[in-house]
């Protein structure tokens, strides 16, 4: 996780880039249905992932499983599901929206 390069913004130039970045994994589970559900641990917190894939997109929203925790991040993760990978980005922001992060991810089918 990184701050993206294109947030520019005066409250969040205090932001040293080092809190909620690092290595994580995220886990999912995607039924029939297209239904997804799962998890995501590491720098950003330990955290629930809801959502759907339909005509290969992948939509989710990531949940704090802590909300009060201090690296509790909500967001998005979004993508393509091709052969059995996702390949897409996960974008979260902290609970003042003054810290965002954003990551490539590529998921595989175990």
């Amino acid at each position: 996780m990184v701050l993206p390069p294109k947030v520019k913004d005066a409250a969040r130039q205090k932001d040293d880039g080092k809190q909620a970045t690092g290595a994580g994994t995220v886990t999912l589970t995607i039924e029939a249905s297209g239904e997804l559900k799962g998890t995501a641990k590491g720098a950003l917190g330990d955290a629930t992932v809801v959502g759907k894939v339909e005509d290969g997109m992948v939509r989710a929203s990531v949940f704090p499983d802590d909300p009060r925790a201090p690296n509790a991040m909500t967001g998005i993760l979004v993508g393509k599901l091709k052969e059995n990978v996702i390949q897409g980005e996960i974008r979260v922001t902290g609970p003042d929206a003054l810290l965002v992060r954003e990551s490539p991810v590529e998921l595989k089918k175990k």
